[in-house]
């Protein structure tokens, strides 16, 4: 059963942004510190590394569609840089500051020859223990506006509506989470009103832990097709 709360976690204009000088093993927030994860999203673009204020984050690099899990920064304002795997050139780069006790997700997203990131902050509360979190970014490069929601037999229940190709303006408003009870879904992205099914999937989202499911990839392209990408956030 899909419930109507909306969990509001961002609000007003808070300059957040992200990334860290020095790095531990551990995942609990630390005084004057918060959290950040960078995820990759970007269709075609090979394994990638990440520098914070030129220190390399991970001796393991970050495939698409996978992140590098949550890891502390301290408060302040800190440089990101990304590269290809194994290479020190810059493929983007971005100044960003981050906020003690907030956890933040950079995304990586867009077509390699034209990339892009955008910070959005988390809200990691559990949503219950009778439901789930999730919410939606569309990171197709080229589909069309969407609309998101699931699918019983022949009957279709949109989430989220209207969505555009995700650009660094329109995330925060976004960013929010609606609650959903736990259990396994058919999620289906479609032309928005025109009912044109783009990809179908089955997802299973958990009570108390929230989700960021986002379209990946692009339509038509054998080797990165349009699908369903999921971020888990407070596993």
């Amino acid at each position: 059963m899909i419930k109507s709360i909306h969990r509001n976690f961002v609000s007003g204009t808070i300059l957040i942004t992200l990334l860290a000088t020095l790095f531990s093993c551990s995942k609990k927030d630390k005084p004057g510190s918060g959290q950040f994860m960078v995820v990759h999203t970007s269709p075609g673009l090979a394994p990638i590394d990440v520098y914070v204020d030129g220190n390399k984050l991970s001796t393991s690099s970050v495939a698409y569609t996978s992140t590098t899990g949550y890891q502390p920064l301290i408060e302040g304002t800190h440089q990101l840089k990304i590269t290809a795997a194994g290479s020190s050139t810059s493929l983007i780069e971005a100044n960003f500051g981050s906020v003690a006790t907030i956890k933040q997700s950079v995304y990586v997203f867009n077509r390699n020859n034209a990339l892009e990131v955008f910070l959005v902050a988390d809200d990691v509360s559990s949503p219950g223990s009778a439901s789930a979190g999730i919410r939606f970014f569309h990171l197709s490069p080229g589909a069309p506006m969407v609309d998101m929601g699931t699918v019983s037999g022949t009957a279709f229940t949109p989430l989220f509506t209207a969505r555009s190709f995700e650009t660094r303006s329109t995330v925060n408003s976004h960013s929010s989470f609606i609650t959903i009870s736990p259990g396994t879904y058919k999620f289906n992205i479609r032309v928005n009103g025109a009912g044109t099914s783009l990809h179908e999937e089955n997802i299973t989202v958990e009570a108390g832990k929230s989700y960021t499911i986002y379209a990946k990839g692009i339509a038509g392209d054998p080797l990165t097709p349009l699908g369903f990408g999921v971020v888990a956030h407070n596993q």
